[in-house]
């Protein structure tokens, strides 16, 4: 008689221990992102017009409020025309995340 007290407490033990375990449980994870870029152009005049590796040309809002320009990250040719003629020409770099601000001349 004395063997099934400690079966049955060997069994509450056992179960017990598995209802336990199986609670436990934690979950990890990484939120990623599209990759995002942007370029903003600051002191461009009223008939400026710019475009990124030679996409179509875009309005350039004169002053420093022009919105920024979507752009993936990394190397990109920058093209601002003024009354048709090239005022800047330059090749940037341009990080996820990050909103360059490039002067027009």
């Amino acid at each position: 008689m004395k063997i099934l007290p400690f079966w049955l407490a060997t069994v509450a033990l056992l179960l017990g221990s598995i209802a336990g375990l199986s609670g436990c449980h934690s979950t990890t994870g990484t939120v990623s992102h599209d990759p995002a870029a942007y370029v903003k152009f600051l002191n461009a005049e009223k008939d400026d017009s710019a475009s990124i590796d030679g996409g179509t040309p875009f309005r350039l809002e004169s002053g420093d409020d022009s919105e920024p320009i979507f752009a993936a990250p990394g190397k990109h040719t920058i093209r601002v025309t003024r009354s048709g003629a090239v005022v800047l020409s330059r090749e940037i770099l341009v990080s996820d995340l990050q909103t360059l601000e490039i002067r027009v001349p």
